[in-house]
């Protein structure tokens, strides 16, 4: 199996928990798990364009599916760290240029309401609060579960799902999706050949 990855020594990857991960199925309500999270003041939403997923590509000098066992880890520990730091990096990044939006948004807000008080209108970095965690809130990630657990062995990662799981097929072919990368929800057939892999992915990694 490509999602599989060896039992790794302690000590690999980043032993950072600032990341948090959703994955799962569209229209499970992970919008909504997001928000919840996002309320606290500890935590901020990235959405759904993965730091993670787009970091993947830095990292395919050592690709996942040589990684068959603790000996092929061990000969990669250097670049398994870098490429943790790297993504860690990104996301912290994504999260303070998100929070510098929300508070030049504030600003000229603040100013259109109180014109003669203009001295800036950009805002100031040293006042923006530094949060604890960032969430990773795409979906798609199931499918590299096995990378995040390699990466960040202390990540949390949130499995997102209905029970009825034929409300989730549905909601997700009567969304009628926009986004190139979802084009197998328009049709029936491809909507639950990929919902079976994604099963399949899913309770490959509850059962180990």
């Amino acid at each position: 199996n490509r999602h599989n990855t060896p039992n790794t020594p302690n000590g690999f990857g980043s032993n950072s928990n600032i990341p948090i991960f959703i994955v799962g199925s569209y229209r499970a309500g992970s919008s909504l798990l997001e928000r919840l999270l996002a309320s606290h003041s500890n935590i901020i939403g990235i959405g759904e364009q993965s730091v993670f997923a787009s970091q993947l590509l830095v990292t395919n000098d050592f690709n996942v599916i040589s990684l068959q066992n603790q000996s092929d880890v061990l000969k990669n520990k250097n670049k398994i760290e870098n490429a943790a730091q790297s993504i860690l990096k990104g996301m912290q990044q994504r999260a303070q240029d998100i929070q510098q939006r929300a508070q030049y948004s504030n600003t000229n807000s603040n100013n259109s309401d109180n014109s003669d008080n203009s001295d800036s209108d950009t805002p100031n970095i040293s006042n923006i609060p530094i949060v604890k965690y960032i969430v990773d809130k795409s979906l798609i990630n199931y499918r590299n579960i096995g990378w995040i657990h390699l990466l960040f062995p202390n990540a949390l990662i949130l499995h997102i799902y209905r029970d009825n799981y034929i409300d989730t097929l549905w909601s997700c072919y009567k969304q009628r999706f926009d986004s190139t990368q979802l084009t197998y929800t328009l049709h029936p057939e491809t909507l639950v050949k990929e919902f079976i892999n994604y099963n399949k992915i899913i309770t490959h990694f509850k059962n180990i």
